[in-house]
C-alpha cells in the first residue's frame, strides 16, 4: 500500500467553497441538485412568464403583493445559499442586517441580481434596504421599468 493514495478525502476543504475550483464533485455526496435546479428554475419561470406577458398585465403580477414576496423569498435563498444556511429559515419580514447580510455578501448579491434578472443594483442601494421585502420591491420596481422600456 502506498500512502497519501486513498479515494476517501482526508481534508474537511472538500467542502469549503473557496477550493471548489480545484476539484470535482464526488457521487453520492449528499448533496441535493434536482431540490436546487427546480428553485432556480420556480424563479426562471416566474419571470419568463412576467417577460412574455408585459402587455397583458406580466408587470402587474410582478409587482403585485404575491409577486414581491416571491421575489423576497428567492432572494432570501440566494442570500442563505451565500450564508451556508439551509432555505427553511429565510423570514422574509426579518431586516437584511438580522439576517446576517454583509457588504462582502451584498457584492455577491449585486452580482447574482445582475445575472438572473439584468439589473444593475449597488450594493448602497442593497445595504439601504430595511428587509427582504423592500429589496424585493425595488428589485421589481427596476425589473418592471426593464420591462416596460
Amino acid at each position: 500500500m502506498v500512502n497519501g493514495y486513498s479515494i476517501v478525502p482526508i481534508t474537511t476543504w472538500r467542502h469549503n467553497r473557496r477550493m471548489g475550483i480545484y476539484h470535482n464533485v464526488l457521487p453520492g455526496d449528499g448533496i441535493d441538485r434536482n431540490n436546487q435546479t427546480t428553485e432556480q428554475s420556480a424563479l426562471k419561470t416566474f419571470l419568463a412568464s412576467v417577460t412574455e406577458n408585459v402587455d397583458d398585465g406580466g408587470v402587474g403580477i410582478l409587482t403585485s403583493g404575491d409577486g414581491i414576496e416571491f421575489l423576497a423569498l428567492e432572494i432570501g435563498k440566494k442570500i442563505h445559499d451565500l450564508m451556508l444556511k439551509p432555505d427553511e429559515e429565510v423570514n422574509i419580514s426579518l431586516t437584511l442586517v438580522q439576517i446576517g447580510l454583509d457588504s462582502l455578501m451584498a457584492i455577491e448579491l449585486v452580482r447574482w441580481i445582475k445575472q438572473v434578472f439584468g439589473l444593475p443594483i449597488s450594493v448602497l442601494e442593497i445595504m439601504a434596504s430595511g428587509s427582504l421585502k423592500e429589496l424585493s420591491g425595488n428589485v421589481a420596481s427596476k425589473f418592471a421599468e426593464k420591462m416596460q422600456t
